[in-house]
């Protein structure tokens, strides 16, 4: 399995990443699989500790490559 992490601004950024993996035609749970991680504020300060990013797991490298490279 091959991993890439995206920085994204919110969920809705996260949600259309993963659309352009699909409409290249990579199917769910089978070519790819795929998770969103918000940024852990923890709602007693002001700062935020991480941004949230989304996370890609491919089964073949070269769709992480084609990706890592598209989206970074």
């Amino acid at each position: 399995m091959y991993m890439i992490r995206v920085l994204v601004q919110n969920a809705q950024q996260a949600l259309d990443l993963k659309e352009q993996v699909v409409a290249a035609g990579l199917v769910l749970h089978e070519d790819f699989t795929w998770e969103y991680k918000p940024d852990p504020y923890d709602g007693y300060n002001d700062s935020l500790h991480a941004h949230p990013e989304v996370r890609f797991i491919f089964r073949d490298p070269a769709q992480e490559t084609f990706f890592r490279m598209r989206f970074e």
